[in-house]
């Protein structure tokens, strides 16, 4: 917990306690002389808080986007780092220190486009990660959602959203991070100075739900299953990451589980893979495409299949909706089926 010798890192406090009160306490650091304090609060409480909470805030996030905020939780403590006001400073007093620490869990959720911005843009290597969006997926193998069946044959990626409603059900933190998702509809909030306090509990709520998420899937995996977790994990955190150049497509960033992530139950490796999808420009096995495929060079893994096929019924769509508005203007009506009056005057 922090100090009273802390205050100065103290910038904004509400108060906390659990999810039957409206607001989470957290510590918004925005001055170079909160660093030292908050970062050595951290680092103290690992005796009591082994794991750590981390999420990344911003615009756009990535190699290529803009970074906002880190979130950083305890089993007592938030903090929030302003980015944008500390600047790179503070990855070189010491939280840089901590985001590559491989001595302590860091507990995420999809941690693909923050582990890009953080080595891309600060030298940040990420480390150490538990992915609660792959132990989500590993969590329904034996414990499939009723109502979702379909999502498992190509597994689509449950968001946070969904698993604070499924697992968590926070009624506290799931009207938080709905109240924030509505405000982060319009462009360049997080860019924003001073942050409003519905993002800054967005963010708070994030981390401290990242806990009770992980409690709720923990109980039900093996220890084989927290083995493919951290592999998986550690696949997570290279596959943006890792690669040379990015081309930011559907293929690259869908709602699928790509493949070759999680290892498969009952196995704790990946099987020699040397052919590349020409989607995602990842390797896959030679038997996971057809023959004609790899004659015509045109080889798609299943996840971009299935992608091809979502943006071909999506233009679909479009070019229908654009028929009927062209036919509706032709007749007289616009696209809401109000009747056109024309000034021949």
């Amino acid at each position: 917990m922090a100090t009273a010798s802390s205050q100065d890192a103290v910038r904004s406090r509400v108060s906390n306690k659990p999810s039957n009160t409206p607001h989470l306490e957290y510590q918004l650091i925005d001055k170079h002389s909160q660093i030292k304090t908050a970062l050595d609060e951290i680092i103290r409480s690992q005796d009591t808080s082994p794991f750590l909470a981390v999420d990344l805030e911003g615009e756009s996030l990535s190699r290529k986007g803009e970074l906002s905020i880190v979130s950083i939780a305890t089993d007592d403590d938030i903090y929030l780092f302003d980015i944008k006001k500390l600047g790179r400073d503070v990855f070189d007093k010491g939280l840089k220190s901590i985001l590559e620490d491989s001595s302590r869990d860091k507990i995420m959720f999809d941690c693909r486009q923050d582990s890009d911005c953080l080595w891309h843009q600060f030298g940040v290597r990420l480390a150490n990660v538990l992915d609660l969006q792959l132990m989500e997926i590993i969590h329904s193998e034996e414990h499939p959602d009723p109502d979702y069946p379909d999502r498992y044959e190509i597994p689509l990626l449950g968001s946070f959203l969904y698993c604070l409603k499924r697992y968590v059900k926070d009624e506290t933190l799931i009207a938080k991070k709905e109240a924030g998702k509505y405000m982060m509809s319009a462009d360049g909030v997080w860019l924003a100075r001073p942050l409003k306090d519905v993002l800054l509990q967005y963010a708070a709520c994030d981390v401290r739900g990242f806990f009770q998420l992980f409690r709720q899937l923990k109980d039900g995996l093996d220890g084989q299953g927290m083995q493919r977790l951290r592999i998986a994990s550690k696949v997570y955190l290279d596959f943006q990451r890792a690669r040379l150049r990015r081309h930011f497509d559907e293929f690259e960033t869908n709602e699928y589980l790509p493949m070759y992530v999680i290892p498969a139950k009952g196995s704790l490796v990946f099987p020699h893979r040397n052919k590349e999808c020409v989607g995602c420009l990842r390797d896959f096995q030679r038997s996971d495409f057809s023959n004609n495929q790899l004659r015509l060079r045109t080889q798609k893994c299943v996840v971009c299949k299935r992608v091809k096929k979502s943006m071909e019924a999506q233009a679909r769509w479009e070019e229908r909706e654009r028929a009927l508005q062209e036919a509706s203007v032709a007749d007289g009506y616009d696209s809401d089926g109000r009747e056109i009056m024309f000034d021949f005057y």
